[in-house]
């Protein structure tokens, strides 16, 4: 990347918000749609500012894209921009932990009805990493939703051994 991360970022958001002036979701809604998504993104990278207020935006913004996706005419961005505020969901600083984590957990959910293993792959796997990590953070503190976890990556057949060693590399990370 050329020059500074947080100028860059900070050029993007502005950008971002510029044409969100100029894109009207009546007209243009996939357009309106990929910005929200892309915006949000920008503010969860956001280096600037305060880390709840940036998770807040994001937040608001992915309900924003939420508005013009649906799974039945665009499966592929709704269940992006979905995946995408479940993990902003589970890093929200404000509110209540056990709340936020059950909406996250919504939202995971949904996302993997469109991204399933024979489906999207790829993205069935980044979301089973997001569930599994998350699992094992949430089991280490004793988190009475983790089970619920359990029972998510059972269903989806994901190897115990690499829910084991997420929590492994999460317990270090402490």
């Amino acid at each position: 990347y050329l020059g500074n991360r947080a100028d860059n970022l900070e050029t993007a958001i502005a950008c971002h918000e510029e044409a969100l002036r100029l894109i009207l979701p009546g007209t243009h809604p996939r357009q309106w749609g990929s910005l929200h998504n892309n915006l949000a993104n920008l503010y969860v990278e956001r280096v600037l500012g305060p880390r709840d207020e940036n998770l807040e935006t994001a937040i608001e913004s992915y309900h924003e894209a939420l508005k013009v996706r649906d799974p039945e005419s665009d499966p592929r961005d709704w269940a992006a921009t979905t995946m995408n505020l479940g993990v902003a969901c589970l890093n929200r600083l404000r509110g209540d932990r056990g709340k936020n984590l059950e909406e996250a957990i919504q939202y995971l959910e949904a996302s993997l009805r469109v991204r399933t293993r024979e489906a999207a792959p790829r993205e069935w796997a980044s979301a089973m990493t997001n569930l599994a990590q998350h699992h094992a953070f949430d089991l280490n503190r004793g988190n009475p939703l983790a089970a619920r976890f359990e029972t998510i990556i059972a269903a989806a057949h994901v190897k115990p051994v690499a829910i084991r060693i997420a929590a492994i590399e999460i317990a270090g990370a402490d």
